[in-house]
């Protein structure tokens, strides 16, 4: 496969007239002239060679005392009863066209000058991409990259991708991992953020948020003050920071789930006690209250002089958990 791409690579194609072109053929080809095609044509043949092939076809002809021409003049002249002669057409093969350009000096100047463009640009810092960063540390990359010496136009044989990884991670506390690569002419930048640190629970008794009735208590760790359906108020222990061993009582941090029913009242004049101001007072109530969770609602009404007091009852769940 490779002798034949080679072979066809670059060619040259020459019109073979005079007499026994036939013999002439069979010469050449004896003496290693590799013969790709031989089209008859209305005055001879148009014969395909490999480019390679060349020097040994003219050394044949001028030996044979046969005629080629090529580009308008002889370049080996015959007596003038030559038995065959040769005109060079053209040049072939599946690369002709690279061997046009590269035949041209200021096409392969130009050739030289983008490869060695190309390499340069490859091995050099041109652009930047950050992956992972989160926006409030980007500034701080930066600075980090640039204090490293991977500023625009440096070369990455001078750099330490490693050690810039590690100065990012030590230069930013929000930053956990960075790992920093090569792709192209872009330094990429990779980062984990580090966890938010959680704040250091104490052992303490959990104690209501609020007034209201205990719906649900589930202690996970700790103990259990009070039961479903208690009524508390507002700072009343319900899950002891606490559990018995034996004899023994271990102190703990409290995990939970309570659900607690609560009250949210709301007073507000209204201009009459109609069943619609009634209905406008609940809705001003529902939009004032903390929780969405709503699962009653009652309104009174009492005269106060010549205006109307409205007291709405708003009555909520709300899910606490430690």
């Amino acid at each position: 496969m490779k002798e034949y791409l080679a072979e066809r690579a670059f060619t040259a194609v020459y019109s073979v007239k005079g007499r026994n072109v036939g013999a002439f053929l069979s010469r050449i080809s004896r003496r290693g002239v590799k013969i790709l095609r031989a089209k008859p044509s209305d005055s001879g043949i148009i014969l395909t060679i490999p480019s390679s092939d060349c020097a040994k076809l003219f050394a044949i002809c001028k030996e044979m005392c046969y005629t080629i021409t090529g580009n308008g003049k002889n370049e080996s002249q015959g007596p003038r009863n030559s038995a065959v002669s040769l005109k060079f057409l053209r040049k072939g093969g599946f690369l002709r066209f690279i061997g046009s350009l590269l035949s041209r000096p200021g096409f392969a100047v130009g050739a030289a000058l983008f490869v060695l463009a190309a390499f340069w640009a490859d091995g050099t810092v041109l652009n930047y991409s950050l992956e992972g960063v989160d926006a409030n540390d980007v500034g701080g990359v930066m600075r980090t990259v640039g204090e490293c010496g991977a500023v625009r136009f440096a070369r990455f044989s001078s750099l330490d991708l490693d050690a810039i990884a590690r100065a990012i991670v030590q230069n930013n506390d929000g930053i956990a991992f960075a790992t920093v690569g090569k792709r192209g002419s872009c330094l990429t930048v990779q980062t984990l953020p580090r966890p938010a640190a959680t704040p250091e629970r104490k052992a303490e008794d959990y104690l209501s948020p609020e007034d209201g009735v205990v719906e649900h208590l589930a202690v996970f760790r700790g103990t259990p003050l009070v039961e479903a359906g208690a009524a508390v108020k507002k700072g009343t222990p319900l899950v002891g920071a606490y559990f018995t061993a034996g004899e023994s009582t271990v102190r703990t941090c409290p995990v939970f789930e309570l659900r607690l029913r609560s009250v949210f009242v709301l007073r507000l004049k209204i201009p009459s006690g109609s069943a619609a101001e009634q209905l406008a007072a609940i809705a001003v109530a529902k939009e004032k209250c903390p929780e969405s969770h709503i699962i009653d609602q009652k309104v009174t009404v009492d005269k106060d002089g010549e205006a109307y007091l409205a007291t709405v009852e708003i009555t909520y769940i709300k899910t606490y958990g430690g």
